[in-house]
This record gives C-alpha cells, structure tokens and sequence, in this order.
C-alpha cells in the first residue's frame, strides 16, 4: 500500500488477548475506508496471540505486526505511533470492537472540519461471564473547538466522558509529532488515556466532537486489568489536582475554575475524591478505614485544589449530580467515615 494513501492508522497493543482478538481486529479490517492500516504490537504475548498476530499478517497486506517484550500498553502504543504512516491515528483496545463504518464516517468529518483531536461516543458494557452487569452510553452533541477554546471547555469534555480514552476518536500524526506527544510509560495500571489527552489538550489543539456512537468498550471482570485492585490507582486519583492544572495551564486555570465553580468542585470530587473511595473498596483492599480516611485528610490539604472548590454551592451540587454531591457535602464537612461508607454502601 502506498504511504499517502493512508488515512487512518490503527493501533492495536495486544496481550495474551485469548478469543477475544479476532472480534477486535475484524471490527477494523471489514470498516468501510479501505485506506487504513492495522498496527499490531504484540507485547510478549504467552498464549498464541502474537503468532496469531502473524497470521492476521500474512492473509491482509494493511496488517503491520511489532514483536517486542512485554512493557505495558503505553510503549506498545509508542512503539506504533512512531512507524505509523496515517494522516490520522485511531486505537483499539485487543478485546473490544469498532463500530462497521465508523472510520470512513470519521475521518471524513475529522477533514471537514480540519480538526487536530476528533472524538465520538462509545458504549460501555461491563460483563461477569455471560452476564451484563452494567450498559452505559456516552454520546456528545456535535461541536467545533477552536485551538484557543479547547482548554476553555476541557472540564466539560471531561464531565462528558469525552477525554478518558484513545480508543473514542482519532488524533492527526503531524500534530503529535510535532508537540511530541506521546503516552507516559510511568502509567502502568490505568489513567493513561486522561493524561494524554489532558496533554494533547496542553497543545491547544482544534477539537471535533461526534454525535455518533463508533466503539463498544467491555470491561471484563476478572480479564480487564480495570477490574482489579491496584494501590497505584489511588495514587493516580491523589495527584490528579496538580495534572489537571498542568492539562490546562495554558489557558489559565484559575479563571476556568473560578468561572464554574460547580463543575470544578464536581470534577475534583469525581476525579479525585470518588477515585481514592472506590478503589479502595474494591475487593482485595486491606487498607484499614484509618488508612483510607488519613488519604482523604491528605486531599483536604493538597495544595493543587483551587480554594474555589470548597466554596461551591452543596444543594446545587445534590441537584445537579447527586451521588458526587452526596460525597461533597460529606467530605466539606469533614465526615470522612460517612464519605467511606458512601462507597461500601454502593458497592453492596
């Protein structure tokens, strides 16, 4: 295939994937844009799946395959996007599927409008066996961002689902070459996707939003790795304040925050806040509640949090997002035990 006939290239870490690989990569080889190229990196694969890989290889000559020892989805997806020949660069998880049609549809409305970053909903499905255990939709209105009104609406984004995964949109090649962006190979256990849009976000890109649903994310208890207990996800959540004043410093944060002082308090309280209570109480968590209620009364002293947070108001936070204003209101008030039992309340 010639390099300049590409549009869209599609990068697909995979590891030890078991069945699930083959629904994933002929969700992108049957898409209706011929001019794609499908980017497998096998990342020290034990089960057969980077022989598979190979296969996928030799029967479709848009299959590009990359053997390398196992180091994490983030230098897979480094590893791609540096040989990637696309104008645009999509993502697949190994065990999810992209929607028939969906790339054609997108790169189309990614070179109407000329946008640097295009992002459109997916489904989420969390599964235990065969049975569905939860079914979200994530879907936005369709919008334009100018480069310098993307960072002015990234708390919105972000409240909308729009701005934590790779695998919901596309980025242009060109324009993380030239900022040099690329996935922090420090995140080893989730939240790799935030930042690196928070980064791109960084980059004052032009922004497209999709009204269209192209993914269907699943979340398998027991084989997806966000299923399971992991402390460095608390850590994630406690420094999340400072990374989000960093994804938007160049649009001047304090204004954002102080300009809607409700969506700034919801968004620390879910992305921070909810974070530390959820994990850990997850299953395989023995951290003593005065372990867990120490980390809350570290957040209430966590000098990144803009002092607007505290000075939201609660009733519209119980009105507008109930389960957060909940939380909210508990840990103003410094009812961190209520805050704990919140959490172990909804999980029962």
């Amino acid at each position: 295939m010639q390099e300049e006939k590409i549009k869209v290239s599609v990068i697909m870490p995979v590891y030890n994937s078991g069945k699930y690989l083959k629904t994933a990569v002929d969700s992108i080889l049957n898409q209706s844009l011929k001019e794609i190229e499908l980017i497998l990196v096998d990342d020290g694969s034990t089960d057969g799946s980077s022989e598979k890989c190979d296969e996928y290889a030799k029967r479709d000559r848009r299959v590009r395959v990359l053997h390398q020892k196992n180091g994490g989805i983030c230098a897979a997806r480094n590893a791609a996007i540096a040989i990637a020949k696309g104008e645009y660069i999509g993502f697949s998880d190994h065990d999810d599927e992209t929607v028939q049609g969906a790339y054609e549809k997108a790169y189309a409305f990614a070179k109407k409008y000329d946008v640097d970053m295009l992002k459109y909903g997916h489904s989420e499905k969390m599964t235990r066996g065969r049975d569905v255990i939860k079914n979200r939709i994530f879907k936005f209105e369709k919008t334009i961002y100018t480069s310098e009104e993307s960072g002015l609406h990234y708390l919105e984004m972000l409240k909308d689902m729009a701005m934590d995964c790779v695998w919901d949109g596309l980025f242009r090649k060109s324009f993380l070459d030239e900022n040099n962006l690329r996935l922090d190979t420090s995140f080893k256990s989730g939240g790799e996707d935030i930042d690196f849009c928070g980064r791109v976000i960084l980059h004052k890109p032009k922004i497209g939003l999709m009204s269209d649903v192209f993914y269907n994310h699943i979340i398998r208890v027991g084989f997806s790795t966000s299923s399971k207990f992991n402390p460095r996800n608390v850590n994630l959540a406690m420094t999340f304040p400072s990374r989000l004043n960093s994804y938007i410093s160049s649009f001047n944060a304090n204004n954002i925050y102080n300009s809607d002082k409700l969506l700034y308090a919801f968004t620390i309280t879910r992305r921070c806040i909810g974070p530390v209570l959820y994990n850990t109480t997850m299953p395989g968590c023995d951290w003593s509640k005065d372990k867990i209620i120490g980390l809350l009364m570290n957040i209430r002293h966590n000098e990144s949090i803009a002092p607007c947070f505290y000075h939201a108001s609660k009733l519209s936070m119980l009105k507008h997002y109930p389960k957060y204003g909940l939380v909210y209101t508990a840990f103003l008030y410094k009812w961190y035990g209520l805050c704990l039992r919140l959490y172990r309340m909804r999980k029962k």
